[in-house]
This record gives C-alpha cells, structure tokens and sequence, in this order.
C-alpha cells in the first residue's frame, strides 16, 4: 500500500480495502478471523502496513481495531467479547450479557 494524506483514510471503501488487504495476506478465510487478530504480532510479520494500520485506526476510531471493523463492515455480525480485548464498559449492559448467554447456550449443551 502507498501511503496517502490521514484525510484519505477517512473513506470507508479506502479502509476496507486496506483491511481486506490484510486479511488476503494473513490468508483469513472469514471475518471472524479479526477475532484472533494481534497488531504486535502483525508489526513484527509487516511493520509498513502496520503503521498503515495505526494511521486508520487513529484516525478516526480511538486506536480502537474493534471500532474500525464494526465500522468498516457493517454488515458482519461482531461478537465483541470474541476479541482479546472487549470495549470499556461493554459488559454493564444487559444486553450484551444477555447476547453473549444466548450465543453460548446452544454451544454448551452439544
């Protein structure tokens, strides 16, 4: 990827292209691979794309990588307590309690 003025990130499809890029290089095969996702890891295996990846998610997210993926697709059905690290405060709603017990019911009684 070249590098392009911080205001350029601010475009969603030059966002999730660079994500998709990422993920065709870390050979995902699906978006809940993002779960699984370490930015130190991936600064060791590609330090330019990483300070890519610091500039979009600096931007406009907060250095978050959970808030630009929600961001960049919209359409995928985030686990937010699937990543590492879930959001500050995110489990003092009860709706997310309630949508984690729901996703892990069926999966405990196999």
């Amino acid at each position: 990827f070249c590098t392009m003025p911080k205001a350029e990130w601010n475009c969603l499809y030059k966002q999730r292209k660079f994500f998709d890029s990422i993920a065709k290089e870390l050979r995902f095969s699906s978006l809940d691979e993002w779960y699984n996702f370490s930015v130190q890891k991936f600064r060791r295996f590609n330090p330019r794309s990483s300070n890519l990846l610091n500039t979009v998610t600096s931007n406009r997210y907060s250095h978050s990588l959970v808030k630009a993926l929600v961001s960049v697709y919209p359409e995928h059905e985030w686990k937010l307590w699937r990543f590492k690290k879930s959001p500050v405060n995110y489990w003092k709603e009860i709706f997310h309690q309630r949508s984690f017990f729901d996703w892990l019911g069926p999966r405990t009684l196999r």
